[in-house]
């Protein structure tokens, strides 16, 4: 940093705002391109269907149609398949822009038709003949799992994957030496991403050869390098732009049949093609989220000591694996066994294809599920145990100085201090005086019960051994900064950051910063924004070559001004000598002169630094949500009363950035607690295929949030970074669901399934 450190831990306000309030922002649906097409696509309206025919001539004779096409005529333009993960050695089942053979659920893409405006294309669409064969509709895990039909020709019982554990530790004497055992499951549902800005695609052909491709995305120097495999070209024939993005929620990580077809029929017809997703499009066909069912089983002492873990997970696929899919379940392995010490633990995962809408990273992707599971589980072991659920995560907490400390599943935590930020959070909430109002009500048989949630929680965050960042810095003649960034932001507020993190390094302000990134021929290296890397990773990036450049600026400015550089200080603006603030000179000067070679001997001309950052390792932020509700039990409504969290992110670059990252994880946690689900019929329809019927609540709904924090740094990158942009979404769920059922525990009720809507509760009542 620089001898005057200014901005960093300041809430700065957005310098990306301006010009998306004046209606300048760059949105992929309002791009002008002349003579652009407009595609539509023709999707399956059943969820399981052999395809018998498509007939696409029809669609031909519309007025404004250019082209129609089925995938026999587009076979021979892909080279590749969309890329998927899978677990091991498991099965990958081709997944093709358009369907070939059947299609695997409601939404499939079947044909697709290209006209001269999005209406024409649309009625076009209509006129598409397709004959299906139905099949046996398997909507959900429990129909799928094991059935006589197969999804997939040659995957038996519909499973996608299969993983058995070593187990850590002796769990078996873990379970036979216990005073008390539980046995759990928990349901996460589906959950679909609802961003302001729907996924929308623009291809163009480029005048030199080659295709750009303009898409809403949080990745898009690895769309480039997905495009190019399955469009058969070279990374350096695509370039991809991502310039605003209106949310992405790791629904935008992956690319979609809808970026290949573009980009296809783009090159086929040497005419740009464009494509936006209707809400119900959006909400049908990208990426869910959760889908998971949690056998959880514990074993303890009958102080609350944890002894063992069991976990096995199954996991909705849907009806193919994308990126993320099989490995959003499996990223709850190492981190199920959360902020405690457990001295055995197994897991043991499945992954079960269905004909619903594939599943894939949705915020935290695995840090959720593992939060929830086990949290949960806390609270039911406290209640067999009678014993208060706050002092069972205490007494299993590891110290401060046991950090680095590394969990029962091997995975290395890089500092913390748990305890103090449970305390912190009780005592803001008054929690023996809640708790005794709680017994108060109890007593007078009061129909309006109180509950209080807790989840103590720890993620791992900063994604960045094996997947590097890029970051670059350049002073301008003007004197401005350049900064390029291989993130993908999608809303953080990420240029803000970076501008100031340089900002401070070289003594300027924030508003001399400009911040390139999401375009492929800008920056050419980046890998993107997801797991709540962006500072942890691209910001040590910037700040590294930020130094870098300032050290040469001393050089030049000591070079010019006569002077050691060791007594140049940037301040203010400006290179002056020290104790000498009139002896100065402006950054415009110094660039002018790197330009122009007037340097010190031996110095390359120009004033610029670039880099790809690893960091030494991953990041663990943490914290403790506590959540009190009142739930009527004459109609089920629950009602957030409060809602404290207390997170440690490490350092805070923007407390008022950090505090909108929490305030929209927590809003998202709570959905998932009390609103959303994405809910199928035995058919396989989806029955929330809009916002009319997935509720996903506004500001009225939530409540006031009351927010600290505690700052532990982490000692993994020189900014002390560790991530922000999940920790409400992985605190919420549990502690919300926590306090239902602590409310209604002594009714009988030791769970409600999310989300926890006044019918659910109301049954668990008076089931």
């Amino acid at each position: 940093m620089s001898e005057q450190q200014r901005h960093v831990g300041r809430s700065t306000p957005r310098i990306e705002d301006e010009h998306l309030v004046t209606g300048r922002g760059r949105w992929v649906e309002n791009l002008p391109v002349d003579g652009a097409l407009h595609l539509a696509v023709v999707r399956s309206p059943i969820a399981h269907a052999r395809l018998e025919r498509v007939d696409v001539a029809p669609a031909r004779d519309v007025p404004g149609v250019v082209a129609a096409y089925a995938a026999r005529d587009l076979a021979d333009v892909w080279h590749a398949p969309l890329p998927a993960g899978t677990v091991g050695d498991g099965p990958i089942p081709d997944h093709w822009p358009l369907a070939t053979d059947r299609v695997r659920h409601v939404g499939d893409p079947v044909a697709v038709v290209v006209a001269t405006s999005a209406a024409a294309a649309v009625d076009a669409a209509e006129h598409v003949d397709v004959d299906y064969e139905p099949l046996p509709a398997l909507p959900d895990i429990d129909a799928a799992l094991g059935a006589d039909t197969l999804i997939h020709e040659g995957i038996e019982d519909n499973v996608a994957f299969r993983f058995e554990g070593e187990p850590h530790g002796d769990i078996d004497a873990a379970f036979a030496d216990a005073d008390v055992t539980i046995e759990r499951c928990y349901v996460q549902p589906r959950l679909i991403a609802t961003s302001l800005e729907p996924r929308s695609v623009l291809a163009a052909p480029e005048p030199a050869g080659g295709l750009a491709l303009y898409t809403s995305t949080q990745v898009p120097h690895r769309i480039r390098g997905y495009v190019a495999t399955c469009l058969g070209l070279d990374e350096r024939e695509v370039r991809v732009a991502a310039f605003d993005v209106g949310g992405g929620f790791g629904a935008k990580m992956n690319p979609y049949p809808e970026d290949l077809l573009c980009g296809a029929l783009a090159l086929k017809l040497s005419r740009p093609v464009r494509w936006t997703a209707s809400r119900s499009e959006e909400m049908q066909t990208t990426n869910h989220g959760r889908g998971q069912v949690q056998r959880i089983s514990v074993a303890a002492r009958s102080d609350g000591t944890l002894l063992g873990l069991q976990a096995d997970i199954t996991a909705d696929c849907g009806g193919y694996l994308m990126l993320m899919t099989a490995g959003t379940p499996m990223a709850a392995r190492r981190m199920l066994p959360g902020c405690y010490r457990w001295p055995a633990f197994r897991f043991s995962a499945t992954g079960v294809f269905t004909n619903a809408t594939p599943t894939d990273a949705y915020r935290g992707a695995g840090r959720p599920e593992a939060t929830f599971a086990v949290e949960r589980a806390i609270d039911d072991l406290a209640a067999e145990l009678g014993l208060d659920p706050a002092e069972v995560r205490r007494r299993n907490m590891p110290a401060p100085e046991e950090f680095p400390f590394t969990n029962v599943a091997g995975l290395t935590y890089d500092s913390g201090d748990y305890a103090t930020a449970l305390d912190r959070a009780l005592a803001t909430i008054a929690y023996d005086e809640v708790r005794a109002e709680q017994a108060a009500r109890r007593r007078t048989d009061d129909r309006t019960l109180i509950g209080i949630g807790l989840c103590s929680y720890v993620e791992i965050c900063g994604f960045g051994p094996g997947t590097p960042e890029s970051g670059a810095v350049r002073i301008r003649a003007d004197g401005r900064v350049e900064v390029s960034t291989g993130l993908g932001p999608s809303g953080q507020g990420t240029a803000t950051s970076l501008a100031q993190v340089t900002a401070d390094a070289l003594g300027i302000e924030p508003a001399e910063v400009i911040v390139l990134h999401g375009d492929t021929a800008v920056v050419p290296t980046g890998t993107g924004t997801f797991g709540s890397r962006a500072m942890s990773v691209g910001g040590p990036a910037v700040h590294l070559t930020a130094v870098e450049v300032a050290e040469k600026a001393r050089r030049i400015a000591g070079h010019l001004l006569e002077a050691a550089p060791e007594d140049v200080e940037l301040r203010d603006g400006r290179l002056a000598i020290r104790g000498a603030p009139d002896t100065s000179i402006g950054w415009a000067q110094v660039a002018t002169a790197a330009a122009k070679g007037k340097l010190p001997a031996g110095m390359p001309p120009g004033l610029d630094a670039s880099m790809l950052y690893q960091p030494e390792g991953l990041t663990f932020p943490f914290g403790t949500h506590v959540c009190v509700v009142e739930v009527e039990t004459d109609t089920g409504r629950v009602t957030i009363r409060r809602y404290v969290a207390v997170d440690d992110v490490g350092t805070v670059l923007n407390p008022a950035l950090l505090d909108g990252q929490r305030h929209g994880g927590i809003a998202q946690g709570i959905a998932q607690a009390l609103y959303e689900a994405a809910a199928y019929d035995d058919r396989g329809n989806l029955q929330t295929a809009s916002l009319i019927d997935y509720l996903v609540p506004t500001a009225p709904d939530l409540p006031d949030y009351e927010l600290d924090r505690t700052v532990t740094p982490s000692p993994h990158n020189p900014l002390g970074v560790k991530g922000a942009g999940e920790a409400g979404a992985i605190g919420a769920p549990p502690a919300v669901v926590n306090a239902v059922v602590d409310a209604l525990r002594h009714l009988g009720v030791d769970d409600v399934e999310m989300p926890c809507t006044p019918e659910r509760v109301w049954r668990a009542v008076h089931g």
